[in-house]
């Protein structure tokens, strides 16, 4: 009865450790009802048990009701984890901003990932937010982007067509808010969004932006007359066609201007629409300062892998990130949730991808995305970018001083960096209720992919998702093989022994 007894424990020892899933635990932030995650924890979830991969995703998912901090302390609280070298994660979500202050601690994509999945993606969004220490540490599932809005009714009175330059939009503007207001209407020229919060900084970096002399070229330096022409017309804007108030407006503002259709021009971002709003306006590109040129600010949430975790877990992670990045995660993103942009630009020449009504190829394609920049002391750089720039705007600083106040600042943050090296703050952060998602029903400095490869990398080809989910289904094949021969030998010695 005990050889019995030890057979039979045997037996369910060996398939439990043999053919347990991998679990990938995933830590992401929601702020908006809008919650993409769980779409794509199901969607690989399901992929995974179609393909016999025994990869679960375990999604905690933080939110304003479940983050005992405020929303600017998660930040912090991922870095802490992963600074304190935590193996409570495997995967995490975090905004593009933050590449820098996490990239020592995720694996190297270009160790992973094929040329041809990397090569997918936008050279500059890649160059500008995704590389480390000439490091690809990762890579973006899905982005936010900003559109010039149009007021339909107000254009199509005064047959006006849609400006693409600023100086149209001066024009056009101070010509219909003159009309408008021998009528009595108190019609809102223009909101660029220039809010006291990242916003703003956004905005500021991304009206810059569109003053470069050519689509390729880079964003202008700070110190160069081109940024400083840049200013100067964006003051010019605030002056004849705005005011103060106007560009200092909140966000929650500005949406409930929008929804009232009390603007005449706006820059915002894409928002999740029904229809309501491209009823009431047009959305075209932002626009530039000469023909051809615009520029429209993305950011988003990107998905890294830390480097702490197993190999084993490494190789299950990165079949999670190359899944969630690939074409036909990304077309399924973009036609759920209208409101995103992906970063694979090819997608948009897909013509029968573009016939559903969901989604503005048209649109998507016209673009031209610019990213905040990867700075170590980021936090700090957006609001000296942001003060030296309203300074300018609202007070008596001159255009020349804002700018070089940005410049010192960005020549001395590698200084200030190491002033400030000292560790981080014990967290006592803690996440309450976390959603747990099991087994359910996405320049010139090009990011080159032919960087060497460490010895213990797994390189997953990028022919088709079938092709690394092969490679585990075949692995977890074999551990089942094993399983049943381990239990045939077990069974001939207990056999042998009675």
């Amino acid at each position: 009865m005990i050889i019995f007894k030890l057979f039979i424990f045997i037996l369910l020892y060996l398939n439990k450790e043999l053919t347990k899933a991998i679990v990938v635990n995933t830590l992401a932030y929601i702020s908006s009802e809008s919650d993409p995650y769980s779409f794509l924890v199901d969607k690989f979830n399901e992929y995974s048990e179609a393909n016999n991969l025994d990869v679960t995703i375990k999604l905690t998912l933080v939110s304003k009701n479940n983050f005992t901090s405020s929303d600017e302390d998660y930040p912090s609280t991922v870095e802490a984890l992963l600074k304190k070298k935590l193996f409570t994660y495997d995967l995490y979500f975090y905004d593009n901003a933050y590449s820098a202050k996490y990239g020592e601690y995720l694996i190297n994509l270009y160790d992973y990932l094929s040329p041809e999945h990397i090569e997918m993606y936008h050279s500059d969004i890649l160059s500008n937010s995704c590389i480390y220490n000439d490091k690809l540490v990762g890579l973006p599932v899905f982005m936010y982007y900003s559109v010039f809005y149009s007021n339909k009714k107000l254009l199509n009175i005064y047959n006006k067509r849609i400006p693409k330059l600023w100086d149209e939009l001066i024009e056009t503007s101070k010509y219909i808010l003159r009309k408008e207001k021998e009528k009595g209407s108190n019609i809102i020229g223009y909101n660029g969004l220039f809010t006291d919060d990242e916003n703003g900084s956004n905005s500021i970096y991304e009206f810059i932006n569109s003053f470069r002399k050519s689509v390729n070229d880079e964003f202008p330096e700070f110190t160069s007359s081109t940024a400083n022409e840049a200013l100067q017309k964006l003051k010019e804007i605030k002056n004849y066609i705005s005011s103060d108030d106007q560009f200092k407006a909140s966000k929650e503002n500005v949406v409930k201007n929008l929804n009232n259709k009390n603007y005449l021009f706006l820059k915002f971002w894409k928002i999740p629409d029904d229809g309501s709003i491209e009823i009431r306006y047009y959305l075209s590109p932002l626009l530039g300062n000469k023909s051809g040129i615009s520029s429209s600010m993305v950011y988003g949430k990107y998905l890294g892998v830390s480097k702490l975790i197993s190999k084993e877990k490494k190789q299950a992670a990165v079949e999670v990130l190359k899944y969630f990045t690939s074409k036909d995660v990304q077309k399924q993103l973009l036609r759920k949730f209208n409101h995103f942009y992906s970063a694979i630009p090819r997608l948009y020449n897909d013509k029968r991808f573009c016939s559903h009504h969901e989604v503005n190829c048209y649109l998507l394609k016209s673009i031209q995305p610019v990213v905040m920049p990867i700075i170590n002391d980021y936090d700090n750089f957006e609001r000296k970018l942001r003060k030296s720039t309203y300074d300018y705007l609202y007070g008596n600083t001159k255009s020349e001083v804002a700018l070089e106040n940005i410049n010192n600042y960005l020549n001395g943050v590698n200084e200030i960096e190491k002033d400030n090296s000292e560790s981080p703050t014990n967290s006592t952060t803690t996440f309450d209720n976390t959603k747990t998602s099991m087994e359910s029903t996405p320049s010139t400095n090009t990011a080159s992919p032919n960087k060497s490869k460490s010895s213990d990398s797994t390189i997953v080809s990028d022919d088709s998702l079938n092709t690394s989910g092969a490679y585990l289904s075949c692995q977890n094949n074999i551990y089942k093989f094993l399983l049943g021969f381990l239990l045939f030998f077990v069974y001939l010695i207990f056999m042998s022994i009675m």
